[in-house]
């Protein structure tokens, strides 16, 4: 059995995350008649569990030096909290309706939703690092 580091796992689930956005941005961008709407959906699932598998691991991974609710690793969980509502709020709302039929508004959300969560997930993978290091 291969023994990974905590933070060998945490940059695989941060590197997984970055390729379900690559992958989703690029269909995105494509410029084919018409979006294939049910891969989107596909590719939003796979995102919502790869963040929330990525949440789980830090919660998991750093809830015991947490300590007070202002300390680093009490915030860092709790953007990570943020994204997880702000990424099923996303889910909710594009899952209900005809996302071909409003194909600029979803394509507009779906970009500033992926462009966002690799951010974040970029920044916490980072102060996660440093807190792992510690």
């Amino acid at each position: 059995m291969e023994s990974r580091t905590r933070e060998e796992r945490l940059i695989s689930l941060a590197a997984a995350i970055g390729c379900i956005i690559d992958a989703k941005m690029a269909m995105l961008q494509s410029t084919g008649a018409t979006p294939d709407i049910a891969a989107l959906a596909c590719m939003r699932w796979k995102l919502t569990k790869a963040v929330c598998n990525f949440r789980w691991f830090l919660t998991a991974s750093l809830h015991p030096g947490a300590g007070a609710s202002g300390s680093p690793h009490a915030r860092l969980i709790a953007e990570m909290d943020e994204l997880h509502a702000t990424l099923r709020a996303y889910v909710s709302c594009w899952s209900a309706g005809d996302n071909a039929a409003r194909w600029n508004e979803y394509r507009t959300a779906a970009v500033s939703m992926l462009e966002d969560t690799g951010a974040l997930v970029r920044r916490a993978t980072t102060e996660a690092q440093r807190l792992m290091r510690r």
